[in-house]
């Protein structure tokens, strides 16, 4: 069973790579999913309610698989630093919509380093959990504080 916990990881892993591949893909699919406007329209009725309710069933998953993470697995600091992440991004990205800069360089630059890093630490949660590499990146970083 863990195993199978572990391998939803490469899922994740993946979109947090395309994260940072393609920034403002994302920027735009969470613009598109957001906007009642979009659902309203009748030429995107069935596609657009397909669409939008992958995109959530998806975040929502991600979320439950980083807190059992942190309830369960033994690399809990790794997925706290997840969480920890994903509310940094979406508090800057509240900020940026604030103070209507949310179409400026800032917002891609964030999800490319949002995507990056998240990427890293889910590779490495995999890399500890199936290749048994002791003590992982996260543990080895935050001891050096």
């Amino acid at each position: 069973m863990t195993s199978i916990f572990f391998f939803l990881g490469i899922v994740f892993f993946f979109y947090e790579f395309t994260v940072f591949l393609r920034p403002q893909d994302e920027i735009e699919r969470i613009k598109k999913y957001s906007n009642k406007e979009y659902y309203d329209k009748e030429e995107n009725k069935g596609k657009a309610l397909a669409g939008g309710c992958l995109f959530v069933t998806m975040h929502l998953f991600y979320m439950l698989w980083t807190f059992i993470g942190v309830a369960f697995a033994s690399q809990w600091k790794s997925f706290l630093i997840l969480i920890i992440i994903g509310l940094i991004s979406a508090i800057t990205s509240t900020i940026l919509k604030k103070l209507k800069l949310e179409n400026t360089f800032i917002k891609p630059t964030a999800k490319i380093i949002d995507g990056l890093v998240c990427s890293v630490i889910i590779a490495d949660i995999y890399l500890v959990h199936f290749q048994n590499i002791s003590p992982g990146l996260v543990t080895t970083f935050l001891s050096w504080l």
